[in-house]
């Protein structure tokens, strides 16, 4: 009798556990992102490559993210965008955040665009998200909850600085630029987990 109620407290606490990791991933599912790019028209409007005229990405520009969950903001990581102009946050909890990009001096600073916040299972219910307020170079009081993705956060930037515009520049012998990607749709919570950009499905915002 007793061994059998020492199983049944063994079995209830690792039933206890597998809620609680379920619980912990459920709340480590969402995910913050977006593009540094040149905003050549002034619109405020990311043009990708499957787009007329599509606009140049800066690589290497460093955007920082920001818990606002305590009393002042606590840094939680810090990502630089990729080739394509690209910086991504992932395995986020639900929580209230800021994204701070650090100017890149080589260029004029432009329009920032707020994002998007969409369900990754489901869609989400009014007042359970805010896609947060612009401001210079940040983003803030972005409310993101559980297994959600807040995508196209873009900091725009209005043209290369008069000081960094080289002779070799305005002979148009520079490298191609680098355009972005489409962003690819949320499909899932098990697509989600094994990296949604990976499935290479383009779609135009």
């Amino acid at each position: 009798m007793i061994r059998f109620a020492i199983q049944r407290r063994c079995l209830l606490i690792a039933a206890l556990a597998l809620v609680s990791t379920a619980a912990a991933t459920r709340a480590s599912a969402s995910s913050l992102g977006g593009f540094v790019y040149v905003d050549r028209n002034g619109d405020g409007q990311l043009a990708f490559a499957n787009e007329p005229n599509p606009e140049w990405v800066i690589p290497g520009v460093t955007v920082e993210l920001y818990s606002l969950g305590g009393t002042s903001p606590a840094l939680v990581a810090t990502a630089q965008t990729n080739d394509i102009g690209q910086y991504s946050f992932e395995n986020l909890s639900a929580g209230t955040y800021e994204l701070r990009q650090t100017q890149p001096v080589e260029y004029v600073d432009g329009l920032d665009t707020l994002g998007t916040i969409t369900g990754l299972i489901a869609a989400l219910a009014p007042g359970t998200f805010d896609v947060g307020v612009a401001g210079n170079d940040l983003f803030t009081d972005i409310l993101l909850p559980e297994n959600a993705r807040g995508a196209l956060y873009n900091f725009g930037e209005a043209g290369i600085a008069p000081a960094y515009v080289t002779k070799r520049f305005l002979l148009g012998t520079a490298p191609m630029p680098l355009f972005p990607q489409g962003v690819p749709e949320p499909m899932s919570a098990a697509l989600a987990a094994i990296g949604i950009a990976a499935l290479g499905i383009a779609r135009r915002r």
